[in-house]
Formats: structure tokens, sequence, C-alpha cells
């Protein structure tokens, strides 16, 4: 039962895989009441009007969006209501795991005063996370098959909307939209980068047209040609193992290995 939020975690270990799914399918602001409830709870409270007028408050809505909200976390089965002693229930993370399928034990740690942009800390964690799973891959590569083509990708952290347009099935247009939108709030900080090629700008049309570049990358500027590079990604958000999720993120795994290809 909520009684007084500061008796409770002043964060959680909010599972990577629930961020990303949460801006796959659009449903950060369900997600975001599920993080509230679990939050500030044992994992058990009242079902009382009082509690939603709270949640109401703290994460910005109105009393219908919560009740929404509430009605599909109840359907999808993350919060089981008790009609007997008028509870609900708020499942766990391994359980969540296991209804969803989640394969990476990899956490990003939300704090109960971010609750509320949920969304752009979701954005950030998701960046966070496959910048630092390409950087170990890109070094493994780099070990194993000592490519010049690893010459080509920028020394600072970076994740082109591309990538992440295909991690999250979004348009590159959403992707930097998100990307604004956790910058605005903190939890990023992105940089311009671009690369001089020493070509005088009055050859900038012929080389748009026939230069080895993309064309929408390049542009003029103090009287050459430049390349923008994949921007600069400072993240503002701490990654950690959830122990807990092991057993069932491996039994996922080894259940997607079996799954027959059509």
């Amino acid at each position: 039962m909520i009684e007084n939020e500061s008796e409770y975690y002043d964060y959680n270990n909010i599972p990577i895989e629930l961020c990303k799914f949460s801006l796959q399918h659009g449903k950060t602001n369900h997600v975001r009441l599920f993080l509230y409830f679990k939050s500030n709870s044992n994992g058990y409270l009242k079902n009382k009007r009082e509690v939603y007028k709270r949640a109401a408050v703290s994460l910005n809505n109105n009393i219908k969006t919560i009740h929404n909200h509430l009605n599909w976390l109840i359907k999808e089965e993350w919060i089981i209501p008790d009609l007997k002693v008028n509870s609900i229930r708020i499942i766990s993370f391994e359980k969540l795991a296991s209804k969803l399928g989640f394969l990476s034990t990899k956490g990003a740690v939300l704090y109960k005063i971010d609750i509320r942009d949920f969304k752009s800390f979701a954005i950030a964690a998701v960046i966070q996370y496959n910048m630092m799973r390409n950087k170990r891959r890109n070094y493994q590569a780099g070990l194993k098959m000592r490519s010049p083509q690893l010459r080509e990708i920028p020394p600072y952290p970076h994740l082109t909307h591309n990538y992440l347009a295909k991690v999250l099935n979004k348009s590159k247009t959403a992707i930097s939209r998100y990307k604004k939108q956790s910058c605005r709030m903190k939890f990023l900080k992105c940089q311009k980068k671009y690369e001089n090629l020493y070509i005088p700008s009055f050859h900038y049309n012929s080389f748009k047209e026939f230069g080895p570049y993309e064309s929408y990358k390049l542009l003029k500027r103090s009287g050459t040609i430049l390349r923008q590079l994949p921007d600069k990604i400072e993240c503002f958000i701490k990654l950690r193992n959830k122990w807990n999720l092991r057993e069932v993120c491996r039994k996922n795994r080894n259940e997607k290995k079996t799954e027959p290809s059509y």
C-alpha cells in the first residue's frame, strides 16, 4: 500500500528490454504508470481513488488517462486485481521478462524523480546500451579481423539514426525527434560532428552528384565541403546487470534458438 512515497525505493533498475518494448509499441505512458506503482509500493497497493489521484498528479495526467492506462495493465496482466481485499498486485520484473521474452539482463537506473520523464529516459537508456554493445562488437571484430574498415568508425561515442531506427522499428524522423526530446530532459547530450574533405566549395554540386558520399550528408562551410558524421553522444544513464533476470533470459534465448525458421 502507498502510505508515504519516501519509504520506498528512490530508484529502480529498469530492464533495458522494457525500455525498448515501451518505445517500439508506443506504450511509454502505460509502462510509466507500472513503474510508478512499482516504485511506490511493496508490490501490493490498495485499490483506492486516492492512490490514482496521487498518480495523476505525479505523472501530470488526468484521472481518466490513469484509469485507461491501468485498464491496459490489467488486461495484459502486468497488474493483478484482488477483489476480495480490494487491492492490486504489481508483477515482478522476472515475470514480466518471461511474459515479454526478454533476452538481455542489462538494466538502467531510473530515479523516482525521473519517472515522469520515462520516455526521455527510455530513449537514452536504449541508446546507451546499444552504443556500449556496438563498441564491444567493434573491438572484438578489430581483434579478430584487423579490418581496415574499422578505421572508418568514428572514435567517439555515437549511434546512427539508421541503426536506432532498426532497433526500435521507427522512422529516422521519429528517432531524431526522440533524441531531441531526451536531450531537452538532460538524459543525453549530442554534439554535431563533421569531417573536412578539403574540397573547394565551388565543386559542391558536382561532388554531390558524382562523389562517393551520400549527398544529404554534404554541406558547404567556410569555402570547403564538409561531410556530416554521426553525432557525438554523451549519455547520463547508469547501466547495471539485473542478475535476477539471468535464468529467465537464458531460458528465453534457448527457446528462441529452437524456434523453427520458415
